[in-house]
C-alpha cells in the first residue's frame, strides 16, 4: 500500500490483498472492500498479539465477529450440552449457523410473479453446485431450499448430479417458464453441459438429483415441462407438472427414475414421454389427467402407443348416452404392436371400435358424436 501523511497521522491505502503488515497505531484503508485497520504494535510495547485490528464500519462483516453461538435448545425445557461436559461447549460462527441453511433469496431470488429469476435461481445451483468441486467435495452437495412464490424464468434451469432442491409444496413453490421455447428444467453433468455435449472433457453424467415439493409450468406446446437425459437415480418428490406437450420427456440410458405423489396435468399429448432405452421407472401414487377427445362420425387416430407395455383405460359415452367402459392392454416392439381390449357395455350398443394397428396407432370409430376419455400406464 502507498503511504500517505495528513497532519502526522500515517495513512495506508491500497487494495485488501495487499495490506501489510500496519506499524503500531498505524491505520490502513482498503479502497476495494471499504474496510479500515490499525496496527496492534509489538509484544515488546504491551500489545497482546502482533497483526492488524479491524474499526468497525459499516462496510465490516458484522456476523464474522460473532464466534461464539452454542446451541442451547432451551425451547425443549432445558439446556442441552453441546460438547463433551457441561462446561466445555461447542462454538460456532453466527456466519457459519446461518450459511447451514441455503435459499435461493441469498442469491437473489424474488419470487414475485414479475422480475426474471432465471439468473438468480441458476446462479444457486451453479455456486453450490461449482463445476469444479461437484463429485470431489461432498460438502458442496447440500439443499437448495426454494420458499414459496411464483418464479417466472426465460430459459431451461440446468441441474447438474447431486442437486436437491426443495421447496414449499408443489401448489406454493412455482416455477413458470410461460411460452419459452424450452423446458424449464433440463438435467445437465458436472461442467453443466446437456445435450450433444453432455458428458464432454471428462465431466460426471447427471445423477442422485432430488426434487420436492415444488410446481413446474409451462404454457409452450411444442417443448416438455421438464427433460432428463442419461441419468442415474433421480426423484421428483410431490411434484407438479402443468402444462407442455409432454410434461415429463425421460431420454437417453435413464435408469432408476422415480415419481412419487406427484400430479401430471395440461399436457397436450401425454404425461410421459419415455426413450425406449429407459429403465427402471417406478411411479407411486402420482396422478395424470385423463385425456378427452370429441370424436365426429368416422374413424380417428387417437395416440401412437409407444416402445415398452402397458394398459390404457378409456370410456366412451356418444351423444345418446350409449357408453362403454374398456381397457386395452399394449405391447409394442421394434415397430410392432399387439393389444386386447377387454371392455364392459349395455345392452344398448355404442355402436364403437377401439383398436390398434400393427404400429401402435390407437384409433376409434363411431357411428355417433362421442366423446372418448382415456387414461394411461405404461411398463419400462
Amino acid at each position: 500500500m502507498a503511504i500517505l501523511q495528513i497532519s502526522q497521522i500515517q495513512i495506508r491505502r491500497g487494495l485488501q490483498q495487499d495490506l501489510p503488515q500496519l506499524a503500531s497505531a498505524e491505520l490502513g484503508w482498503s479502497l476495494d472492500t471499504r474496510r479500515l485497520f490499525i496496527g496492534n504494535g509489538t509484544l515488546a510495547e504491551g500489545a497482546p498479539s502482533t497483526g492488524v485490528t479491524e474499526i468497525l464500519t459499516q462496510y465490516s462483516n458484522f456476523l464474522g465477529f460473532i464466534n461464539a453461538y452454542t446451541f442451547a435448545g432451551t425451547n425443549s425445557g432445558y439446556t442441552s450440552q453441546t460438547g463433551t461436559t457441561a462446561l466445555n461447549p461447542v462454538t460456532r460462527s453466527l456466519q457459519s449457523v446461518l450459511d447451514d441453511t441455503v435459499t435461493v433469496y441469498d442469491f437473489g431470488a424474488v419470487g414475485n410473479g414479475v422480475a426474471d429469476d432465471t439468473a438468480a435461481l441458476q446462479r444457486a445451483i451453479t455456486q453450490i453446485y461449482p463445476s469444479t468441486l461437484n463429485n470431489t467435495y461432498s460438502k458442496v452437495q447440500r439443499t437448495i431450499k426454494i420458499p414459496a412464490g411464483n418464479y417466472l424464468i426465460s430459459s431451461a434451469l440446468l441441474i447438474p448430479p447431486n442437486c436437491t432442491l426443495k421447496g414449499d409444496g408443489k401448489n406454493n413453490t412455482i416455477i413458470n417458464i410461460g411460452n419459452s421455447a424450452n423446458s424449464a428444467i433440463i438435467t445437465s453433468d458436472s461442467l453443466f453441459q446437456y445435450g450433444g455435449s453432455l458428458g464432454a472433457g471428462g465431466a460426471v453424467y447427471p445423477g442422485f438429483i432430488t426434487i420436492q415439493d415444488i410446481g413446474f409450468k409451462s404454457n409452450s406446446t411444442s417443448y416438455a415441462v421438464a427433460t432428463i437425459a442419461s441419468v442415474t437415480d433421480i426423484l421428483f418428490d410431490r411434484v407438479q407438472f402443468k402444462g407442455g406437450n409432454y410434461s415429463l420427456n425421460i431420454t437417453g440410458n435413464s435408469s432408476i427414475v422415480k415419481l412419487h405423489d406427484s400430479t401430471f396435468t395440461g399436457f397436450t399429448l401425454s404425461a410421459l414421454s419415455i426413450a425406449s432405452t429407459v429403465t427402471g421407472l417406478v411411479s407411486r401414487n402420482d396422478r395424470l389427467d385423463t385425456y378427452q377427445y370429441s370424436l365426429s362420425t368416422g374413424t380417428t387416430n387417437i395416440t401412437t402407443l409407444a416402445n415398452g407395455a402397458g394398459y390404457i383405460n378409456y370410456q366412451l359415452q356418444d351423444s345418446l348416452n350409449n357408453y362403454r367402459f374398456g381397457k386395452i392392454s399394449y405391447s409394442v416392439s421394434n415397430g410392432v404392436c399387439a393389444f386386447e381390449d377387454e371392455y364392459t357395455e349395455p345392452a344398448s350398443s355404442l355402436g364403437a371400435n377401439v383398436y390398434a394397428n400393427s404400429t401402435g396407432t390407437l384409433s376409434c370409430t363411431v357411428t355417433n358424436s362421442t366423446t372418448f376419455k382415456y387414461s394411461t400406464s405404461q411398463f419400462t
